[in-house]
């Protein structure tokens, strides 16, 4: 159905939903099999035992039939979406029929233009909290502004850490960190790595963080929850106890994180899941069926090379069928085969055989010791 096709709040919100919500809750595209509700709905709601996803508001929605994996952040996440939505919408959700927002019939690309609004602003009243919604969303128009914009003549990474649950008292005399955000200085604070910029729920200024102590060391971490390598560290070490990070790469990704781990990211000016449970209804939409460690770890991996630009290409194999074949066991290299056993001597004759240059075989020597632990 066309947007300028559609007669009342049902289908109005169908088409929302389909075109805007499902993508942001991870959810694969779910085409026609739904069915109209006549009682009551909250907001968005899934029933397990019948793999039910309902959507809508007062006695207005749809349910359909899925069996995709959706959690409660999710959940609530699409629940404030629809909250925003029925106060844009261009029908009542309380009578399906009464226009609400003539005005927004005018062109189809306004109304576009509003439900992607809609959907920027329920993530930040998921986010935030209602209460807190127009600092946080004045904070993320802030890094949008930065992310057009150079610092002499290269783009600027931030890492900002909102603490909604903290609120400062800093008096009329002293503007917000928003004010200083707009000078052209602020782009040398932080750098999405090693430090953060920590700030109240009014974005107040509380503190620097830095992930570097006095003598220039950072502590150990341990890699977790599918977080990118290159900002693990700092994610897990800030984001955490309520507070959300808000991090702005330099090729103009925005990261939305809560509790060390990666929930949203805005790219190309659209908002994209990251959560595990989204990467897995796309494999099993295209008929792929892994079992978990497996595809957790290829989340991993694909999360590492997205936020990387480097590219990468995850191949998955019936290696004992595969390379019962004498013409393709050359394929894979042992020294690749991770299953292989580290002190088996064949490897290390690959290895020499596949380096070139006189120093070599005492690198090759080395790396028997510590894989023999031979020292």
């Amino acid at each position: 159905m066309e947007l300028g096709e559609i007669n009342d709040y049902q289908h109005e919100l169908f088409y929302f939903c389909e075109h805007y919500l499902f993508h942001v809750m991870g959810l694969t595209t779910l085409g026609n099999n739904y069915r109209d509700l006549s009682s009551p709905v909250k907001l968005v709601g899934f029933d397990s035992t019948s793999n039910t996803l309902r959507f809508g508001s007062g006695l207005q929605g749809f349910e359909i039939l899925s069996s995709q994996k959706i959690d409660n952040e999710t959940i609530e996440m699409g629940r404030q979406i629809i909250q925003v939505f029925n106060k844009i919408s261009v029908f009542s959700f309380t009578d399906g029929k009464k226009i609400n927002n003539s005005f927004s019939r005018v062109y189809d690309s306004f109304q576009k233009n509003i439900y992607s609004t809609a959907v920027e602003r329920g993530i930040c009243e998921w986010a935030a909290g209602s209460a807190n919604a127009n600092s946080f969303e004045s904070l993320l128009n802030c890094l949008e502004l930065w992310s057009t914009k150079t610092y002499e003549g290269h783009k600027v990474p931030f890492a900002i850490v909102y603490c909604k649950n903290v609120t400062l008292n800093p008096g009329k005399d002293y503007g917000t960190f928003l004010d200083f955000l707009k000078d052209e200085y602020a782009a040398v604070f932080s750098d999405c790595i090693s430090s953060a910029i920590l700030v109240d729920s009014q974005c107040n200024f509380i503190k620097m963080s830095s992930l570097i102590d006095g003598e220039g060391f950072v502590d150990s971490f341990s890699l977790e929850n599918n977080l990118p390598y290159r900002f693990a560290h700092l994610i897990s070490s800030t984001v955490k106890d309520g507070q959300i990070g808000l991090f702005l790469l330099t090729n103009g990704d925005i990261i939305i994180s809560k509790e060390k781990t990666i929930l949203m990211v805005k790219r190309n000016s659209k908002w994209l899941n990251y959560q595990f449970s989204s990467f897995e209804n796309s494999v099993i939409s295209h008929g792929c069926n892994f079992y978990d460690n497996l595809l957790r770890e290829c989340f991993a991996s694909s999360v590492d090379v997205t936020f990387t630009h480097t590219g990468g290409i995850i191949a998955l194999i019936d290696a004992e069928k595969y390379f019962s074949d004498e013409k393709n066991k050359q394929v894979l290299s042992d020294c690749d085969n991770l299953k292989r056993d580290a002190t088996d001597e064949s490897i290390f004759k690959d290895m020499e055989n596949s380096y070139i240059g006189k120093n070599a075989k005492s690198g090759i020597n080395s790396f028997k010791k510590v894989a023999k632990n031979d020292f």
